[in-house]
């Protein structure tokens, strides 16, 4: 519930989940289910990206020849089209990012949900800098979910949890009913729980499942609320049931660590023997979880050294420098940790983790100014 500022005697922007229904709450990681137009970037030359389904000769035939402030709309289905962008030749700098934004805008004018992966074809400018170019950009011109819950999930990568609970506020008014809300929430919800509010995270994932029933980030939410407040017990309804709908990992990992709490050794042994076989999947998940329960270390460290070619987000950095320690590799787990923290994410496990590192590495004076920060 939106509460009195006593500054300014307005209403306070920071959301709640109390008194839920005056609430009204994401990073696309990946394009959001909810998206009916997704925004692909086409340079002058070469080659067309494959998702647009079209080929050059085709775009030039209609006319467009992917210079910056064109844009070719392709009918996706009946109700979501891919957007052609056009970006030119050259570096793409951050003011260019903008000006493709502004053209994505404006191409998708009658679709209530964007998504693009624009920063991702920037040249010489940082990825946070370059995603902030044009989640600014689509807030401005096109405010909905696919740009606030970008914004969300970007000011809390940066540290800025009130900025970031604010503009989860909007992703939530903004959500139409169903998966899209579900994510918003969970979004929300993820964030209370990393600031230790462990009851207001538990309302998220609660509100999440009344939008969508058997939502498995919400299920796994729980679990790992009930296991937060010491009742194990309570994890192993959520956890079975994500399993069954969406068997992951994490799900089968959160299930071992249940039964472990529970002394039911051999559910949990069942359980971890999961996690190696749905981590085939998920590389990073499987060896995470090798690096936490210290086994297979060098197998743990070949799969990051393989997801590291491919992904250079903070949670990919974090588990490689986790491996790294483990390992007992710890100037090369601090490398890997600085950069995971760079922008001052405020999870209390790439917190931890950096703290571990520093104390391998006998700089406890380093690990009392996290401390003092964070």
């Amino acid at each position: 519930m939106a509460k009195k500022s006593k500054q300014r005697g307005g209403v306070d922007p920071v959301p709640t989940f109390t008194n839920a229904a005056k609430t009204k709450v994401n990073v696309a990681r990946a394009v959001p289910a909810g998206a009916t137009a997704i925004g692909v970037a086409v340079g002058a030359s070469g080659a067309v990206p494959r998702q647009l389904g079209i080929e050059r000769a085709a775009l030039a035939a209609a006319g467009f020849e992917g210079k910056p402030g064109q844009t070719f709309v392709v009918p996706r289905d009946k109700n979501s089209v891919m957007i052609a962008i056009g970006i030119g030749e050259g570096r793409l700098d951050a003011s260019k990012l903008r000006d493709a934004a502004a053209s994505f805008a404006r191409a998708a004018a009658r679709h209530a949900n964007l998504a693009t992966g624009l920063a991702d074809v920037a040249s010489g400018v940082a990825p946070e800098v370059a995603a902030e170019a044009v989640t600014e950009k689509l807030m401005d011109l096109k405010p909905g979910l696919a740009a606030y819950t970008r914004a969300s999930h970007l000011r809390w990568l940066r540290g800025d949890v009130d900025g970031a609970r604010n503009v989860a506020r909007l992703a939530i008014e903004s959500a139409p009913p169903g998966e899209a809300a579900a994510f918003a929430l969970c979004d929300a919800a993820d964030m209370f729980f990393h600031l230790g509010d462990v009851d207001g995270a538990a309302e998220g994932y609660r509100m999440a499942l009344q939008r969508l029933g058997d939502y498995p980030r919400a299920l796994l939410g729980q679990a790992r609320v009930a296991l937060a407040q010491d009742k194990p017990a309570e994890a192993l309804a959520p956890l079975g049931r994500a399993l069954e709908v969406s068997p992951s990992a994490e799900a089968a990992w959160l299930l071992g660590d249940a039964h472990s709490l529970l002394k039911d050794a051999k559910a949990a042994q069942e359980a971890y023997a999961r996690v190696e076989v749905l981590g085939r999947s998920d590389a990073r998940t499987l060896a995470h979880y090798l690096a936490q329960s210290n086994q297979k270390l060098d197998h743990a460290w070949m799969l990051m050294e393989r997801e590291l070619k491919g992904r250079g987000d903070i949670h990919t950095l974090d588990v490689a420098a986790w491996v790294l320690h483990r390992q007992g590799k710890h100037k090369e787990a601090l490398e890997h940790i600085t950069r995971a923290r760079r922008l001052g994410t405020r999870e209390p496990r790439l917190q931890f983790h950096e703290g571990a590192i520093r104390l391998g590495l006998g700089d406890a004076t380093g690990v009392g100014m996290i401390l003092d920060n964070d």
